[in-house]
């Protein structure tokens, strides 16, 4: 009982230690292969020890437990037949004698076996027709021919069961039990389980002194500084779905922060960080009714010199005036951007749109499906609070790895706007007006597009290949390319700052894990998570095991009564087969007076016989013996038989036929001194012992 109860204390222990603690412990991450490049990795040594503590161990002590309780059941099934010899009387039990007497009648009486009329010590007559009678001792199914050992563990429940039926219902409920613990023992190694939960800790941030607000663009970027690795970014990662650069979204740009913190692989850092975005507030425009008003109109002729469209009108008090010019090849695709930068204050500063259409001398304007949107840029300073990896070293100063790939520390993993401010940077009007020169070359002429128009083209593609050109999926497209360039240029740009920086300021880089040191740098406060591998306890595993165990736990304390009660027949239990025989030996072996084993015997083999000579059992598979059992040796002798008949008894035969005759079965078997004793209990007509005494 103390192993029980030291392993139910010890799950429930284990049990709210991983609930309060989220795990009991943390373990060490799995290696990914038992081979590294030098052979066999020794690295797994280690893990597989640790395996040991939550799969062997608990699945270990829950088998030697289920063993130890197997050795309980087995010796307390050995004493049954010894605890009914020892019984000083047997079990209540319906016998009827009437005519017409049926089945119905026969559970009428085992039905009140059950109640609690068998505690009283009065017989009751419970029908007009059934007679209910005490037997003084028990039956020998219920002694020398009783067997819970011959189906094994093969069918622990059908012995259970049957076990019940003979009324040994200790017996059956550590039956019962030892299933349970057999299957308790298989769930013990699913018991603890390993999963990954993210653990976080404060830590302490430095934001990067590099802000946009105050950057001067002539600075960072001049009149020979190209656009073009923006354009190959936003085509890496909004056409293709490549990674964006670090401290960056395909639509905003973070302020970097770093701290002094040695992450994990796969930990992220959260902090509250300045964010800056670009967005297009567009006007899709009604060619047809501006061509009306005489404000979009076409000059000369598809595909000569002087065949262009002009576009002259005015967008929210900002006058526009941009052409597009024809070419001859036919059906050519044309997506155009165009850009305003000399608008008043009033109206915003600046414009950038863009026309689309497709080649058609048939057509008004040498357009057909034409397509034009006027766009207002307007500019964001967002606080956002973002979470970027921490997988690496987080100083921006830090050296290339050996395959030359930079450090990842900063890519962002989620990003949340808390809050949003419009601003006016009135220098970005210099590269909004140059972003429109930027075009791909396309010897085909079947485009004509420059590079955002292509990009543009791209990503609406990208949405719906066969309707491209619609004027809705392209404006979304186009603000979302627009938003994109915008974004990494401002990433390009801190980038740039951070390297001069450091390049200025730091003497040896080699090995710095900080960054630039800078007074004006504001420092912050984040959240450092890291995934951990954890020991839990499985809710439902641990659960079942803790039933089976407890379930154990009450049948021992049970057992433990049972055995103290009836210490002294336990006593007289007898092993071996030498023991068994000397419990059914008599002191009086001469010829005259048989042993009670003797006439039992005797009358088994009788019952046999007659079974074999009516050419088999019943169809219930019983005989009813006409065997008395008495001492005269002329009444005992079983009937003549052949040899032939005779060679057909065997012992196990004989064995099985005892169980199921119903002749043999109104036997009493009772323990007198060291010897088993049987007699035969006769009856009157009424089914009533007279003087209940054995003949």
């Amino acid at each position: 009982m103390a192993l029980q109860l030291a392993i139910l204390s010890g799950i429930v222990a284990l049990w709210v230690v991983s609930s309060k603690r989220d795990g009991i412990v943390a373990v060490p991450d799995t290696p990914s292969s038992l081979f590294d490049s030098g052979g066999v990795s020794m690295s797994s040594a280690r893990l597989w020890t640790y395996a040991l503590l939550w799969t062997f161990l608990p699945t270990f002590i829950l088998s030697r437990y289920g063993d130890c309780f197997g050795a309980v059941l087995d010796e307390l099934k050995s004493s049954q037949p010894t605890m009914e010899l020892c019984s000083p009387s047997g079990s209540w039990e319906p016998t009827c004698h009437a005519p017409g007497c049926g089945k119905e009648h026969r559970w009428e009486g085992k039905w009140e076996l059950y109640t609690p009329l068998r505690f009283l010590p009065v017989i009751f007559k419970y029908h007009h027709r059934m007679i209910r009678r005490r037997r003084q001792r028990a039956t020998p199914q219920q002694t020398i021919l009783l067997d819970y050992g011959s189906l094994g563990y093969s069918l622990p429940i059908y012995n259970a069961w049957r076990a019940l039926g003979n009324r040994h219902f200790l017996v059956a409920a550590c039956m019962l039990v030892k299933s349970a613990l057999s299957v308790a023992s298989a769930l013990a190694s699913s018991i603890l389980a390993v999963a990954t939960v993210v653990t976080s800790v404060s830590v302490t941030l430095h934001a990067d002194s590099y802000v946009f607000d105050s950057w001067d663009l002539s600075s960072t970027y001049s009149n020979s500084t190209s656009l073009r690795p923006a354009f190959d970014l936003v085509s890496a990662t909004v056409v293709n779905y490549a990674s964006p650069l670090p401290w960056m979204t395909p639509s905003h740009s973070f302020r970097p922060f770093y701290g002094d913190f040695s992450p994990e692989p796969l930990s992220t850092v959260t902090a509250l960080t300045t964010a800056y975005s670009a967005t297009l507030d567009c006007d899709i425009l009604d060619p047809q009714a501006l061509g009306r008003a005489g404000e979009v109109y076409m000059e000369g002729q598809v595909g000569s010199a002087d065949g262009v469209v002009n576009f002259n009108f005015t967008h929210r008090g900002c006058a526009v005036f941009k052409w597009l010019r024809l070419m001859e090849a036919p059906s050519t695709v044309y997506v155009r951007s165009w850009a305003v930068t000399d608008c008043s204050l009033a109206s915003g500063r600046m414009r950038y749109g863009f026309f689309a259409g497709v080649s058609d001398a048939s057509a008004a304007l040498g357009l057909s499906n034409l397509t034009l949107v006027a766009c207002q840029p307007v500019f964001w300073n967002s606080s956002a609070l973002v979470t970027v990896s921490a997988a690496s070293s987080p100083a921006p100063s830090a050296p290339k790895t050996s395959q030359g790939q930079s450090p990842e520390y900063g890519q962002v993993i989620s990003s949340s706007i808390l809050h949003s401010d419009p601003f006016i940077l009135s220098s970005y009007g210099t590269y909004l007006g140059d972003m429109p020169l930027y075009a791909p070359t396309d010897p085909s002429e079947e485009f004509s597009m420059d590079t955002v128009g292509r990009l543009s083209y791209d990503c609406a593609t990208e949405q719906n290949a066969t309707d491209a050109l619609s004027s809705t999926l392209l404006t979304a497209a186009f603000q979302t390319v627009y938003g994109a360039v915008f974004a990494t240029m401002v990433r390009l740009a801190g980038l740039k700052h951070t390297n001069t920086n450091t390049n200025t300021n730091s003497t040896s880089t080699s090995t710095s894990t900080s960054p630039p040191a800078d007074a004006a740098a504001p420092v912050m406060d984040g959240l450092l998570s890291m995934p951990q591998n954890r020991l839990f306890v499985v809710r439902w595993p641990a659960a079942a095991v803790m039933a089976a165990v407890a379930a154990a736990f009450l049948v021992t304390v049970w057992t433990a009564f049972y055995a103290a009660i009836n210490a002294p027949a336990l006593l007289q239990r007898q092993d071996l087969i030498l023991g068994h025989a000397m419990m059914v030996m008599t002191d009086h072996p001469s010829p005259d007076s048989d042993s009670d084993m003797a006439r039992y015997i005797a009358a088994v083999k009788a019952d046999a016989l007659q079974c074999v000579r009516d050419g088999g059992e019943d169809e219930e598979g019983r005989r009813s013996s006409q065997y008395t059992g008495e001492k005269n040796s002329a009444q005992i002798k079983p009937p003549p038989s052949s040899d032939d008949e005779q060679r057909s008894l065997r012992g196990k035969d004989l064995v099985e036929h005892a169980g199921k005759a119903e002749g043999l079965r109104d036997w009493e078997c009772w323990l007198e001194g060291d010897e088993i004793r049987l007699r035969k209990v006769p009856y009157d007509d009424t089914g009533v012992n007279p003087g209940n005494q054995a003949v």
